[in-house]
């Protein structure tokens, strides 16, 4: 995903599955949409800017999880799929950086928090903050 004025560009690695809903979402867009110079996949094609394109998709995120019967869950909201992402980023590696990147900020306090990762008391931090090696 390109980057926008609070997040940097991010991406991520596509299982079989993940090519697999991608091909079928391009496949769809391609026949609706024809010009693939101004077809996009995730939001409509019309044209707008940066911060209108992302909460196109949130709205469409949002209905998603309504149709899918989430939508009553007050802890389940559009950004909980990128949360999950930053989440899986840092259990796997233990490195809230991958954590950030994942979510694109430049903050690892924001990454942290995203994450639920308590730096500050976390009791392998014991030198001023600084994890011991």
């Amino acid at each position: 995903m390109h980057g926008a004025t609070k997040y940097e560009p991010r991406w991520c690695r596509l299982d079989a599955w993940g090519r697999h809903v991608l091909a079928e979402r391009a496949a769809h867009v391609t026949a609706q949409h024809p010009d693939t110079t101004t077809a996009r996949l995730a939001v409509s094609s019309r044209s707008a800017s940066d911060a209108a394109l992302q909460a196109r998709s949130c709205v469409a995120l949002g209905d998603l999880l309504r149709r899918i019967g989430l939508g009553t869950d007050p802890h389940v909201k559009p950004a909980s799929a990128t949360a999950r992402a930053a989440v899986e980023a840092f259990e796997t590696t233990g490195h809230i950086e991958e954590a950030a990147r994942r979510l694109g900020l430049r903050s690892l306090d924001r990454a942290a928090g995203v994450v639920g990762y308590g730096w500050r008391t976390d009791p392998a931090c014991t030198d001023g903050g600084v994890p011991d090696a």
